[in-house]
């Protein structure tokens, strides 16, 4: 199995194989015992996981998948907590996989190592950022892998690849120890096999941390086991009159289902004509009901444009760091390389160094030189929706349409509602002729629309095709969001759908 894993999904040191292949055969048989005697058991001992190597590990690289931050060395001076609270339990870290550079991408094409393919369909993209994660999960090498989503990051991967990716309500699980994108969005979250692992993991990494004033209102609590037989019991806020709820109620969004002017091809009307199949096996469930509904204002297509001024811009304070004029974790060795003896006797101590100097500006540009063109793209854009006038006219206002969406699907989903619909509107596009430009995805703006609200979100397996172009297998998922912080009932609502056949 590792033999047919690429370096390419891998941040790692260079005997990773063998490495992992060690720690495998030294816990072949509690990974047994524990498969074949504790797999209802909530405990996620002895399962095998990764880390998006934008996650830190204490005195261990993370490279962002840049080479801004491969050489010099940048090792983090402490873990993150979600490493620290995985790391009292006995489930067993791997390896930490690669992403796209940054996490600054959507297909797994703009690591510092190359791009990555699917395992399945080599000639298409496998989906990012979180690309290493889903392809090691593709692989069955790990149960399951933390990662972060800020646009889709866990969930358009878990789509292209019949994998689960979960990304929490805002502010459930700690970001102490990650690299920022944009701290409006980004959001922990989880790849694994199943909703049942992903329950499990929550109910370890969701606690309240002082080191990050999002969770202050997160209390530490069991996911596991879901509420299967009526997944409306799991509601957290009930609202009025909820014993009159006696179904579930899903909500499809009337513009994620128009594309404008663009008319569909082949199998986007097949996924169409799909989703509507299902939606009258819901509509006629005894459990499940189905509503048609509009989000009006603003409309669903701003969505790209929203998410592209308010990351790009946020990006741009977050990566300051690396502009030379502070510049975290370098090994002390780099400095005894670089500063010479007289300088270090002029500088009584370190923080000293930390002024803005010749040597600061020199550096600066070398690592600047060492980012991706992407990356490049997005601090230009970034730059210019803060510069001057643009930061009222553009990245405030961009601010307050954010605002109206969490008001209306704070509406929406206000008596336990579900939002549903295909995680994007096609299978995932050719390697060769993928390109970052935008194109227009009604589905994937209610992908975006779950981060912009901070909405718990999951992609599950749905659909499979076999490609005409290399009979290979492709994929497509199936979206839900419900309600703020009803991340169990939203889990709960997936374990009904698979246990009673509908999906």
């Amino acid at each position: 199995m590792l033999s047919s894993i690429p370096d390419e999904a891998i941040e790692g040191p260079s005997d990773w194989k063998k490495l992992v292949s060690k720690t495998l055969k030294s816990t072949k048989w509690s990974r047994f015992f524990n498969t074949l005697f504790h797999s209802n058991s909530p405990s996620i001992n002895y399962l095998t996981y990764s880390l998006k190597n934008s996650i830190y590990i204490k005195d261990s690289q993370c490279t962002g998948s840049s080479s801004a931050l491969v050489n010099p060395d940048h090792y983090p001076p402490k873990s993150s907590t979600i490493h620290d609270l995985l790391s009292k339990t006995k489930a067993i870290h791997l390896i930490t996989s690669s992403l796209d550079e940054f996490g600054m991408g959507a297909a797994g094409v703009f690591g510092h190592k190359g791009r990555i393919t699917q395992p399945l369909s080599p000639k298409r993209v496998i989906g990012g950022s979180s690309s290493g994660s889903a392809y090691l999960l593709s692989k069955k090498l790990i149960d399951f892998s933390i990662v972060t989503d800020t646009g889709g990051s866990a969930r358009v991967p878990a789509s292209y690849n019949s994998l689960y990716g979960f990304k929490p309500s805002f502010g459930l699980v700690s970001r102490e120890g990650i690299l920022p994108l944009c701290t409006l969005l980004d959001t922990p979250s989880i790849m694994a096999h199943s909703v049942e692992t992903i329950a499990k993991v929550l109910s370890v990494i969701s606690v309240p941390d002082p080191a990050d004033l999002t969770t202050i209102k997160t209390v530490r609590k069991s996911y596991y086991p879901l509420n299967i037989k009526n997944p409306l019991e799991a509601l957290e806020k009930l609202p009025k009159n909820h014993k009159n709820i006696k179904k579930i109620t899903f909500v499809a969004i009337k513009e994620a289902s128009e594309a404008g002017n663009r008319p569909f091809n082949k199998r986007e009307k097949k996924i169409r004509k799909e989703f509507q199949r299902l939606l009258g096996r819901l509509r006629f469930a005894p459990n499940t009901t189905v509503s048609v509904a509009t989000i009006d204002w603003p409309p669903i297509y701003l969505t790209e444009l929203i998410y592209k001024i308010v990351a790009f811009s946020e990006l741009v304070t977050h990566y300051l760091s690396l502009s030379g004029i502070v510049n975290p974790w370098i090994r002390g060795d780099y400095y005894e390389d670089n500063i010479s003896k007289k300088k270090k006797q002029e500088e009584d101590s370190r923080l000293k160094l930390l002024k803005v100097s010749t040597y600061y500006s020199y550096d600066s540009e070398k690592i600047r030189a060492k980012m991706g063109s992407e990356v490049k793209r997005r601090h230009l854009l970034g730059f210019f929706f803060l510069y001057g006038d643009n930061r009222v006219n553009i990245y405030q206002k961009a601010r307050k349409i954010i605002s109206l969406y969490k008001k209306r699907l704070s509406e929406l989903l206000s008596r336990g509602e579900i939002i549903i619909s295909p995680t994007t509107e096609d299978i995932a596009p050719l390697s060769k002729t993928y390109s970052p430009i935008y194109f227009k995805d009604s589905f994937q703006s209610l992908v975006l629309l779950a981060n912009f609200c901070g909405l718990p979100a999951i992609s599950i397996p749905w659909l499979h095709y076999k490609s005409k172009l290399d009979s290979s297998k492709v994929f497509m998922g199936l979206h839900l969001i419900s309600n703020y912080r009803e991340d169990k009932y939203l889990l709960s609502v997936v374990s009904f759908l698979e246990k009673s056949g509908i999906i």
